[in-house]
C-alpha cells in the first residue's frame, strides 16, 4: 500500500511539473532586424526594426519602417496578451485614422501570440472595414521571430516577416 501511495506521489508530481513547464511563455523583449532574405511578400529594400519590451502579457512594440522612395515611419503599439479585445487606433498610409479593437492571446505552445485586429475609417471614397490576423513565433532558440500577416479586407493581402535578434 505504501508503495502504490508512494508511485501516487511521484506520479501527481511529475504531471504537476509538467504542467508547470508547459506555462512557461516566451519572452519577445530585445531589438530585432528584419531579415529580408528570409520575408516573403514584403516591398523590395523595405527594411523593418522591431524594439520590444515584453513585460508579463503586454508588449510595448517601436517599429521603425523603412520603405523604399517614402519617408521613415516609426510606429508605437501596445499589445495586451489577455485574450480580451482592447481599443485600438492606426494611421494609415493615405493619413487617415482607423479606429476599432485589438485581441491578442498566447499560442498554445507559449512561444508565440495570435492578434486580430477589425478597424474601421471613413475615406474619400466612404467607410473602410480592415480585418487581418497576425501570427508571431519565437523560434527554440529564441533569435528569430516571425510575424505572419492574413489580411481579409479590404482587400487580402498576405506576408511573413522574419527577424533577427540584435
Amino acid at each position: 500500500m505504501k508503495r502504490i501511495t508512494f508511485i501516487i506521489s511521484i506520479a501527481m508530481f511529475l504531471v504537476g511539473l509538467t504542467g508547470s513547464l508547459a506555462q512557461t511563455k516566451a519572452n519577445l523583449s530585445g531589438k530585432w532586424v528584419m531579415d529580408q532574405t528570409q520575408s516573403q511578400g514584403m516591398p523590395p529594400d523595405m527594411d523593418q526594426i522591431l524594439t520590444i519590451t515584453h513585460t508579463g502579457d503586454q508588449l510595448k512594440v517601436q517599429a521603425k519602417i523603412y520603405p523604399p522612395n517614402t519617408p521613415n515611419v516609426i510606429r508605437d503599439d501596445t499589445y495586451n496578451i489577455d485574450g480580451k479585445p482592447s481599443p485600438y487606433s492606426q494611421i494609415l498610409g493615405n493619413g487617415d485614422e482607423a479606429k476599432g479593437t485589438r485581441t491578442a492571446q498566447w499560442t498554445d505552445d507559449g512561444r508565440g501570440i495570435a492578434v486580430s485586429e477589425e478597424l474601421s475609417s471613413q475615406s474619400a471614397r466612404g467607410p473602410v472595414s480592415i480585418k487581418r490576423s497576425f501570427k508571431w513565433s519565437l523560434s527554440s532558440d529564441g533569435r528569430t521571430l516571425t510575424i505572419e500577416l492574413d489580411q481579409t479586407a479590404p482587400q487580402p493581402a498576405k506576408n511573413k516577416r522574419v527577424f533577427v535578434k540584435k
